[in-house]
């Protein structure tokens, strides 16, 4: 005899709060919440427009991610009723809303953490509210993990940088010497390969952009298969921005081309389409599943 099993979590009725709605009100605010005390934070040293300048630049991946997992919590239809929200979700949000109240600039970003972890785990029966909660998670880990990360390991990694952009640029037959991120380009100019130059910075990012956009199209089927992505992805972004600094290195020109005007952001497009290609390439069942339906 088999004995089959029920569920007594409650189920949500039309026009009640849902875990979907909960998730979206409490990112939304949390979102805004970072975005404002960054602006605000850089703004005490230097005039407001650079400094919405210097935050859509470093943060504007990160922003996106956090809408789209917005958009993928409203749009998902989970396959079967989405349960109501328990004591367990409104205890979460009380503590991400106090987090929230913190006076620090990342109070925002750690809000976006602990109610993505919580929902990422919690909300395990509704595909796309999970899907949505750990998309959060990765940005408060990107944005709070990632720059701590890249502080401590920056006067190590920006000398490997430099040593296997010294060794490139010495394998296509250009006469270099390098001292620590120092490259001596014996051009009239030396290359110093500073944080904003590190393969680390680009491969976080690209990481974030991937896992964004695989959730997004695949929100309830994860797969190991994701994890030789990320591998695949870091060692093309790696390769790509030991690329730029190879240009660098041969011609001064490059440097103040790719550093002038609109070209500045240049190197961050180009990361970003990187990820996107090997997400698309590792979810491109779904895209024609999606062609199919339409």
């Amino acid at each position: 005899m088999s004995v089959s099993a029920t569920t007594c979590d409650p189920v949500a009725v039309p026009g009640s709060l849902s875990r979907s709605m909960l998730l979206r009100g409490i990112g939304l605010v949390a979102l805004i919440n970072a975005v404002v005390a960054r602006v605000l934070d850089l703004a005490a040293e230097q005039s407001w427009y650079d400094a919405v300048i210097i935050v859509s630049d470093r943060d504007m991946v990160a922003v996106l991610a956090v809408l789209a997992a917005l958009v993928l919590a409203r749009s998902s239809r989970p396959s079967r009723r989405e349960p109501a929200i328990g004591i367990a979700d409104v205890v979460a949000v009380l503590v991400t809303a106090l987090i929230i109240l913190l006076p620090h600039k990342s109070a925002g970003w750690a809000a976006l953490g602990v109610i993505g972890a919580y929902g990422a785990l919690a909300w395990r029966s509704t595909p796309g509210p999970c899907a949505a909660a750990a998309i959060l998670a990765a940005v408060s880990l990107y944005e709070i993990g990632g720059r701590l990360l890249v502080g401590m390991t920056t006067p190590i990694l920006t000398q490997v940088d430099a040593a296997v952009a010294a060794a490139a640029l010495e394998a296509v037959g250009a006469q270099v010497a390098r001292s620590g991120n120092l490259i001596e380009t014996g051009k009239g100019y030396d290359l110093i390969v500073v944080k904003s130059c590190l393969s680390l910075r680009a491969i976080l990012q690209a990481l974030l952009v991937y896992f964004a956009f695989t959730r997004f199209m695949r929100p309830g089927d994860w797969r190991w298969s994701e994890l030789l992505g990320c591998v695949l992805l870091s060692g093309l972004v790696f390769l790509v921005n030991t690329g730029r600094l190879v240009l660098y290195g041969l011609d001064f020109t490059f440097y103040e081309t790719l550093h002038a005007g609109a070209l500045s952001g240049l190197f961050g497009i180009v990361v970003v389409i990187v990820a996107l290609l090997v997400a698309a390439l590792g979810v491109r069942h779904e895209f024609d599943l999606a062609r199919l339906r339409s």
